[in-house]
């Protein structure tokens, strides 16, 4: 048994398990009702109260119908649209953090900058 797997782990308190408890909820509140929507769009029934038989025949007359495939298309277009803005900005950002850090590196403080905590009153270096 190596070193690494025989640390204990500290036993988890009451806090943490309520908060686990808690965003275990969040999730299910969230996500079920779009769980529950998937579920009852293959209902072949027009009223969803009921559910009659599977089926997917709303799907294959929204894809027939001209207007909502230009809508499906368009969406499309708008999120692959967004997507590579999203891209190219967040590599730029990141390429500038890494430029600006590695410049604020490079530059040493001077020697009276740095002994400006230690020079003030009451602040030993000890």
């Amino acid at each position: 048994m190596s070193a690494a797997s025989a640390r204990v782990r500290p036993p988890r308190d009451v806090v943490n398990g309520l908060l686990d408890a808690w965003g275990i909820l969040v999730f299910v509140f969230l996500f079920l009702p779009i769980v529950i929507i998937v579920i009852y769009s293959f209902n072949d029934n027009r009223a969803l109260i009921v559910w009659r038989e599977f089926g997917i025949a709303p799907y294959r007359d929204a894809i027939d119908n001209p207007t909502i495939r230009g809508a499906i298309f368009t969406s499309l277009r708008a999120a692959a649209g967004a997507s590579v803005i999203a891209t190219v900005l967040g590599s730029l950002a990141g390429i500038a953090l890494a430029l600006v850090s590695a410049v604020l590196l490079a530059i040493e403080p001077e020697p009276a900058a740095a002994d400006t905590a230690a020079s003030l009153p009451g602040i030993s270096r000890s």
